[in-house]
């Protein structure tokens, strides 16, 4: 893949191919959903989707024309932007009205236009009926693209009209590699954490660098994993509590968690194992059933789990797999 701003989102090899394969034969179709994480790069993906629609070059988007120039820049008058994660009245019946009856409207410069409808998940179901009528019969030369952390808010006709596109995260050791690009100035074992810590995703690893958010989680971590193996199911319930009202440092904890058992599982076949408290106190096997408990309970969140039914059954899991 040649295209200069496709090369420029890093990784999901797939999604760049399906935008690039969809433009060649003018076949993108009008309403796209991308799926992914906080952080993952969801509205700059859909910038790329924008772009190439108002692209005048011959490979869209080929990033050197003055569309994509003015897309790139956020200040093309056929792309508009609506974003949900600022306000949810953004995205509330009559903001969704007011784009119906815009989008029949001609575009100002370009072939088509764009409405980019970020964080969708936070339409209300008034509102998202209403966006149901333009997507069955859309006007021509428009393009809808939504972005959402799960498509499991969304009804499923409006799924039913969409084609869904998930924006993964890169491998961790891509993402430490941009991170010393887009955050100089750390060092070597903070910019692993990070990306080891939230799992590849590049906008929540650069930004957490130098923040004590990012502290708090390695070191409720350590926290946790401690309580796990040496204290009491309270103990450990309480430990997690500190995340209860933040979702995504949970998330990015109990990776941090699961890394940390990991790690010990990896030591214990080491011929010369690094010794310490926690190492001692639990086996390869038992490591090896938490790594996969806190797998399947980062799993059971993607699913929309709650915090509350989440650390009850990580404790009382985790603890089952240590007494047996």
């Amino acid at each position: 893949m040649n295209n200069r701003l496709l090369q420029a989102f890093y990784g999901n090899e797939k999604a760049k191919a399906t935008l690039a394969l969809g433009w060649k034969g003018g076949r993108l179709p009008h309403a796209v959903l991308l799926e992914g994480e906080s952080g993952a790069g969801k509205k700059t993906f859909a910038r790329l989707i924008a772009a190439a629609a108002v692209c005048s070059g011959e490979e869209r988007p080929c990033g050197v024309c003055r569309h994509c120039a003015k897309a790139m820049e956020g200040v093309h008058p056929d792309i508009r932007l609506i974003d949900g994660g600022e306000s949810a009245k953004n995205l509330n019946v009559d903001a969704i009205r007011e784009i119906r009856s815009s989008a029949s409207v001609r575009p100002n410069e370009a072939e088509r236009k764009v409405y980019i409808l970020a964080d969708a998940q936070n339409m209300t179901v008034q509102a998202q009926n209403a966006l149901l009528k333009v997507l069955e019969e859309p006007p021509k030369g428009v393009v809808f693209v939504l972005t959402c952390e799960n498509r499991s808010a969304l009804l499923e006709t409006i799924l039913s009209r969409v084609t869904l596109v998930r924006i993964e995260n890169p491998p961790p050791a891509l993402c430490e590699q941009v991170l010393h690009e887009l955050a100089p100035g750390h060092g070597e074992e903070e910019y692993r954490l990070a990306a080891d810590v939230f799992d590849g995703n590049i906008g929540r690893a650069a930004a957490s660098l130098g923040d004590a958010g990012f502290r708090r989680i390695v070191d409720g971590a350590d926290a946790i994993a401690k309580a796990a193996v040496q204290g009491t199911e309270y103990d450990l319930l309480e430990q997690l509590a500190a995340f209860e009202n933040d979702k995504d440092s949970f998330r990015a904890c109990l990776r941090r968690v699961k890394a940390v058992f990991a790690d010990l599982l990896r030591r214990k076949y080491l011929p010369e194992q690094r010794r310490d408290a926690l190492g001692s106190g639990i086996s390869a096997l038992q490591c090896e059933r938490i790594v996969a408990i806190i797998e399947a309970a980062l799993q059971m969140m993607e699913q929309n789990m709650g915090y509350p039914l989440a650390s009850v059954w990580l404790c009382s899991q985790i603890k089952s797999a240590l007494n047996r």
